[in-house]
C-alpha cells in the first residue's frame, strides 16, 4: 500500500510541478555539458581550485536536490540548500579573495590532519606516527593560531566568518540593488528555513508532521508534495548563482548562453 500511495504522490509531484522540474534539469544538463569536458580557460592552482571543486559539489547537490523533490522527499531537499546556498557563497568569497582564501584553506587542511590522526590515536584506532626526518610539525605557537582560527575542535568554517559575514562581504558581486536583494532575500528566508528544517526544532516538527486528530498524530514518512516547490525555486536560484560564477570566471561560455537559460527557466516559477 505504502509502495502505491508513494507512486500516486509523484504522478502528483510531476502533473503540479513538471514544468520547474524541467527547468532545473535544463539548468543542470547545461552546466554538465560546459563542465564535462570542461570548456574553460586554464585551471591554475589555488583559488581557481577551490571555486571549481565548489561548482563541482554543488553540482552533484543540484541533482540530488532535483531527485529528492521528484521523489516526493522536499523537506531533505530543503536540507540540502542549505549545503548548496554555503558553497555558492563561499566559492563568490574566494573569487574576490584569493590570496586570503587559499591561506586560509591551506592551513584548515592542515589542522583538521592533525585533528584526525590525534582521534584516531585517543581512540586507538592506529598508533601514535613516529617521528620522521622532514615531517612537518605543529608546534604550540601555530596551533593557537589554529584554533583561533577555526575553534578547539575545527568546528569553523575554513573562511573563518560565519554565513552573515561571509553574505555582507560578497553582496557588491551582485551588480544591481535588485539583485542583491534577491541574494538578501534568500539568505533571510530560504537559507534560515533550511537550517530550521535541518534541525530538531519547532519548524522542523512541523514539517514532518501530516495532521493530528483528537486520538492520533499522523507523520510523513515517505513520499509526500510538501516542500517541493520551495525547494526547487530556491535550489535554482542558488545553482544559478553558482554557475553564474563559473561562467565569469572560467569562460566556460557566454553569459548570453547562459541568461538564456537561466533566465528561460524561471518562466517556470511564475
Amino acid at each position: 500500500m505504502a509502495d502505491a500511495t508513494d507512486r500516486e504522490v509523484r504522478r502528483v509531484i510531476r502533473d503540479k510541478y513538471g514544468k520547474q522540474i524541467r527547468a532545473c534539469s535544463k539548468l543542470l544538463d547545461y552546466a554538465v555539458g560546459e563542465l564535462q569536458p570542461w570548456s574553460g580557460r586554464r585551471i591554475k592552482q589555488g583559488a581557481d581550485r577551490i571555486i571549481v571543486v565548489e561548482a563541482a559539489r554543488g553540482t552533484k547537490t543540484f541533482d540530488a536536490v532535483i531527485h529528492l523533490c521528484k521523489a516526493g522527499y522536499g523537506e531533505q531537499a530543503i536540507m540540502l540548500n542549505r549545503s548548496l546556498f554555503e558553497g555558492m557563497a563561499i566559492a563568490h568569497w574566494v573569487s574576490d579573495n584569493r590570496r586570503e582564501a587559499v591561506r586560509l584553506f591551506t592551513r584548515h587542511a592542515r589542522y583538521s590532519a592533525l585533528l584526525w590522526e590525534e582521534t584516531f590515536v585517543a581512540l586507538g584506532w592506529v598508533e601514535k606516527p613516529r617521528p620522521r626526518s622532514g615531517r612537518q610539525s605543529v608546534g604550540p605557537k601555530q596551533r593557537t593560531e589554529f584554533r583561533k582560527l577555526f575553534g578547539n575542535h575545527g568546528e569553523k568554517a575554513w573562511v573563518g566568518r560565519n554565513i552573515h559575514t561571509l553574505v555582507k562581504e560578497i553582496e557588491h558581486l551582485w551588480t544591481t540593488e535588485e539583485a542583491r536583494e534577491m541574494l538578501w532575500a534568500h539568505y533571510k528566508v530560504p537559507y534560515r528555513h533550511s537550517n530550521q528544517i535541518l534541525h530538531s526544532g519547532p519548524t522542523a516538527a512541523g514539517a514532518a508532521t501530516a495532521g493530528a486528530t483528537e486520538d492520533a498524530l499522523h507523520m510523513w514518512i515517505g513520499a509526500s508534495e510538501a516542500l517541493i516547490p520551495q525547494a526547487l525555486l530556491s535550489a535554482y536560484w542558488i545553482y544559478g548563482q553558482q554557475v553564474s560564477l563559473v561562467v565569469d570566471t572560467f569562460r566556460v561560455s557566454s553569459r548570453e548562453a547562459f541568461n538564456a537559460i537561466y533566465q528561460g527557466g524561471f518562466k517556470a516559477f511564475e
